[in-house]
């Protein structure tokens, strides 16, 4: 027993000897940093008593030069921001864990976190160490800590509000949203349910948005809301809706921007697209949607509806005599008449200039007699304009549906036929549209012959309106306008031949004339050294689309050589409505071979808001009926900025017609309009005038830019 006893103290001696070897080898070579020391009364270390060789390379000392510091000597300022060390932790057979720094032999801080074992051997008290560098650790907190302050700032500046919220509080606002909502303090936001702040018509929708982000953990964007201020002021707001975890709970971030003023000027582009701006009457464009509907609703019914085509006679004098100014204050007088003259059932479009269409529904032909007569009769009387008095009468045609056509185009071209018919044969009166309407074909023989005659004797001149750099003042260009010097004797204008040339395709080589003409004329200019300049020619809507047209232009081009790139056809937007796809496809191959294209008279008839992104033009040339009161009506002003900025962001130039006076032009160069043409800077001049002011320097800087600058 005494032997066996001894064998097994002896096993127990040489297994304890074993294991002491093994935590050594442990010890030494291990890659974690180990340390024994010598503790104080209080615990507290206060010199080495052994280290291994990963904390000396740690610290970057030998293991010698350690044992023989005091660890004072070591420690550097403590970290213990994050965790400070507990007293009541520091006792003996406890372990404990500090945050500090220990200073390297070069004079680095090593931010480290000691995790303490303090125990007894025979009755001396020794602290056993492993000690782990949190440089990367310290360094990743720092980040975040920083990246989460940066975040914040940012959020805090952002011009959008801000708002985070459970499934009906408002947890989180910035200082954009406390401003939005029309608050001082974020107080009056924070912990307050989402209804206080939005309108009672999209309450159950944002509650709705919210839950379903809560629950999907998806993302809602750029949904329509409406808020209200303390002051009770409704606004329309643009909302986007992200899931995100805040301060450990399901959250729902809502990003708010204000987008009032941008669903006015959809309302007013809305408006525009549809209405006439001077008189605030249909435009040919909701006309025929009008007709068009009507018809479709009336296909297999025994209903009668009226198209009225109207032009007043003797405007035209008015606006050539007096200018527009007071043209436009007539054009509002007369629609303003025509109203009060109809029921309200009835639909009154403004078409081109001095024309009106009228849309009669459900009605029969002694109604429309009645209506007619009563617009003839009272148009007699006499309009005060200003200081003028003015007396003017009116011309009717007349089709019925579904008599004189099924289709709302054949209609309104059917009454045109009536009215021209009535112009012809004295005026002021009513012509109803009759398939015979010998009296039309003979005038309609009249007119063509008389161009023909009036293009074989030379009779037609171009006279040129120059087109000016608003930013520079310079003359970068002009305009070629077509007049009929008829027999030499009377000058006649082109609104008065033009739609006759159009009607009977005499337009064509009439175009062709002009085309041809301003070609040789830059040819010309260029031998007697004159500075080159673009010359803009208008092209009609049978141009356009006349299948020979790009021939006859390359052809041209061939035979004057002058360079494409000092053209410019201007294109008006009726002669796209009718066939867009085709007209575009012509427009297409002009600017490939260096034609720039404009689009004329912007928002007077059929508007083309709606082909702008798809329709190629370098140039759009805002109508004189948008510029007259630019200076005098807030509302006019801002569609005039509304439609330069929207050319403007689809790469297009842009000129403003008939700009007449000095606020006009301050105007336009505040809204960055491009060019202008107008009677402030030049009527449209004979080519040896323009040429003389070209030589002459007439239009370097002229006074009124150098001020504007």
């Amino acid at each position: 027993m005494q032997r066996d006893f001894l064998a097994n103290n002896k096993g127990q001696r040489m297994l304890a000897f074993d294991l002491q070897k093994v935590l050594m080898k442990i010890f030494e070579r291990s890659n974690i940093s180990f340390a024994v020391f010598e503790v104080d009364h209080k615990l507290l270390p206060t010199s080495f008593i052994n280290v291994n060789k990963a904390f000396c390379e740690k610290l970057g000392y030998a293991r010698e030069e350690l044992l023989s510091k005091s660890i004072i000597e070591v420690y550097g300022e403590p970290i213990d921001k994050i965790k400070k060390t507990n007293n009541s932790r520091n006792a003996i057979d406890k372990a404990m864990v500090t945050r500090r720094y220990l200073l390297g032999k070069n004079g680095v801080r090593l931010p480290v976190e000691i995790h303490q074992y303090n125990t007894n051997i025979k009755g001396v008290p020794i602290g056993i160490a492993i000690i782990i560098d949190i440089s990367e650790q310290l360094d990743s907190q720092i980040k975040l800590d920083e990246s989460e302050a940066h975040y914040k700032r940012i959020v805090e500046q952002m011009p959008d509000a801000i708002f985070i919220c459970d499934s009906n509080r408002i947890i989180y606002a910035n200082k954009s949203a406390v401003r939005f909502l029309g608050r001082k303090s974020v107080k009056e936001v924070v912990d307050k349910p989402l209804h206080m702040f939005t309108h009672a018509d999209y309450y159950e929708e944002i509650i709705k948005q919210i839950n379903f982000v809560l629950n999907k953990k998806e993302q809602v964007p750029n949904f329509e809301t409406k808020f209200v201020r303390n002051d009770n002021l409704e606004f329309y707001v643009n909302s986007s809706t992200n899931y995100l975890i805040y301060h450990g709970i399901p959250a729902v971030q809502i990003i708010v921007r204000d987008i009032t003023e941008k669903k006015k000027n959809q309302d007013i582009i809305k408006f525009m697209a549809y209405h006439d701006n001077m008189t605030g009457l249909c435009n040919l464009t909701h006309f025929h949607d009008k007709l068009t509907s009507y018809i479709h609703r009336n296909k297999f019914t025994n209903n009668i509806a009226a198209v009225l085509y109207l032009d007043v006679d003797g405007f035209k004098a008015v606006n050539d005599s007096l200018g527009h100014a007071i043209g436009d204050k007539l054009i509002i007088a007369i629609s303003n008449r025509l109203k009060s003259f109809l029921d309200k059932n009835h639909i009154v479009a403004r078409g081109f200039g001095d024309e009106f269409l009228i849309l009669m529904k459900d009605t029969t032909k002694e109604l429309v007699d009645h209506y007619t007569n009563k617009i003839i009769h009272g148009f007699r009387e006499s309009f005060c304009i200003d200081t003028y008095e003015f007396y003017l009468s009116m011309s009717i045609g007349i089709s019925y549906y579904p008599e004189n056509g099924k289709e709302a185009k054949v209609l309104v071209k059917n009454s045109k036929i009536a009215l021209y018919n009535v112009k012809e044969n004295g005026r002021d009166n009513l012509r109803t549209y009759d398939i015979t309407l010998k009296e039309k074909s003979e005038a309609q023989a009249k007119i063509k012959n008389n161009l023909r005659k009036a293009l074989e004797k030379e009779e037609f001149l171009i006279h040129y309106q120059p087109k000016v750099d608003i930013s520079s003042g310079q003359v970068s260009g002009a305009e070629a306008l077509i007049r009929w010097n008829y027999q030499s004797t009377s000058m006649i204008p082109p609104s008065d031949f033009i739609p006759i040339a159009e009607e009977s395709r005499m337009i064509v080589p009439i175009g062709d004339w002009v085309l041809y003409n301003v070609c040789k004329q830059q040819i010309e200019w260029k031998k007697k050294g004159i500075v080159s300049l673009r010359t803009a020619v208008n092209i009609s809507a049978v141009q356009l689309q006349n299948k020979n047209f790009l021939n006859t232009v390359h052809q041209i081009l061939r035979d004057t050589k002058v360079d494409p790139k000092y053209l410019e056809f201007e294109i008006t937007e009726s002669a796209l409505i009718n066939n867009f796809s085709s007209s575009n496809e012509v427009l297409n191959e002009l600017r490939k071979i260096g034609i720039e294209i404009s689009l004329d008279d912007f928002g007077t008839g059929y508007s083309s808001l709606s082909y702008l992104r798809n329709l190629n033009i370098d140039n759009l040339k805002i109508d004189r009926c948008f510029i007259r009161d630019i200076s005098k009506d807030k509302k006019n002003s801002d569609i005039v900025k509304g439609i330069i900025e929207m050319a403007h962001a689809l790469g297009i130039v842009v000129t403003a017609e008939g700009v007449e006076d000095v606020k006009q032009l301050m105007i336009l160069k505040q809204f960055e309009c491009d060019y202008m043409q107008g009677y402030l800077f030049s009527r449209p001049l004979p080519k040896e005038d323009y040429e003389k002011a070209i030589q002459s320097n007439l239009y370097k800087p002229h006074e009124i830019f150098k001020l504007l600058n």
